[in-house]
């Protein structure tokens, strides 16, 4: 999809935005409002009643309706101002849905928590952490497990917190960017009110449940690539043979994460008391302290690199 005045996807004002959206949501990380805050006035309808009628009312189909066609409106209507207009929209637009800068400090307060549990065997806030990040039982977890947990937290949450917004801009300017962004803090929130991973049973709602899901699949193939990239062969190698098997999104991030760092990812976890098995993903080697610290290298380098790209790419174009 072209962007504003047929310029191409990446062009050099869309490269600036890209740089000063980071640098803003690195200085306004802690200080900014949510953007579930923002937006909590057009997801409230959604958010009652959500158990009562499963088909949901005619008045949560219509609005959903009208409310993705109004996203989708918005291009055309924001391409007749001015530059000086647009571009501050834009920028504040990809600043909002960002929240990378947040994830870095959930990282790091669990990367300290795991060193505490390895030194001082006191894991009792590692695991809190982690049962709130991951999303799962951690009080049976050893701290192979939770170091595993951590990583693949923290890749899955980079799809949503970083990726998906940036390709979503890309590809749709803020008409993408917004839908992308409704259907992320709808999720969340619901999420908040059942950290339990129970699906919605209004439509409605599980339509846009859904639609989060299925927005960061392109996502997970921007950071996977990136992590191919510094993992050779060996990211490649579990890309093709185990990143079809993972439900869901993350499977390309999970499975060249796994094999260019050589840690082993997936298994069996325990969620709302019952263990479930998933894929096994990377080589045998248990994960191992330190490799938190390892993990997010890898996604601060993705992002150097996809900017380096962006740059090459206003420099030929």
């Amino acid at each position: 999809m072209l962007h504003r005045n047929n310029e191409p996807i990446v062009s050099l004002s869309t490269f600036l935005i890209l740089l000063l959206a980071h640098l803003l949501d690195k200085l306004t990380s802690h200080k900014r409002p949510g953007l579930s805050e923002l937006l909590y006035p057009i997801l409230e309808p959604f958010q009652t009643h959500t158990e009562v009628a499963s088909k949901g009312s005619p008045f949560q189909w219509a609005f959903l309706i009208l409310l993705l066609l109004g996203f989708l409106a918005l291009y055309p209507l924001l391409h007749l101002l001015p530059n000086w207009i647009y571009w501050p929209m834009e920028l504040a637009a990809l600043t909002l849905t960002l929240s990378s800068y947040k994830l870095i400090g959930r990282i790091r307060l669990l990367t300290e928590a795991l060193d505490i549990a390895r030194f001082d065997q006191s894991p009792k806030l590692a695991r809190k952490l982690i049962a709130a990040m991951a999303d799962r039982d951690s009080q049976r977890m050893n701290l192979v497990d939770m170091n595993r947990a951590a990583i693949e937290a923290s890749w899955q949450q980079a799809l949503s917190a970083w990726a998906a917004p940036v390709f979503w801009y890309l590809v749709g300017d803020i008409s993408g960017l917004l839908i992308y962004g409704f259907a992320r803090e709808a999720s969340l929130i619901w999420h908040k009110q059942h950290p339990r991973n129970i699906r919605p049973k209004s439509q409605p709602l599980r339509f846009i449940w859904q639609l989060h899901r299925w927005m960061l699949y392109p996502a997970d193939w921007v950071l996977g690539l990136a992590f191919v990239f510094y993992g050779r062969n060996k990211s490649l190698k579990h890309v093709i043979s185990s990143s079809w098997k993972w439900p869901g999104a993350g499977g390309v991030t999970l499975a060249a994460g796994a094999g260019g760092m050589g840690v082993q990812l997936g298994g069996p976890i325990h969620r709302k008391g019952r263990m479930l098995m998933r894929p096994l993903l990377g080589p045998s080697q248990l994960a191992q302290p330190g490799d938190l610290a390892k993990a997010m290298r890898w996604l601060r380098a993705s992002w150097r690199l996809w900017m380096m790209v962006a740059l090459v790419s206003v420099l030929l174009l």
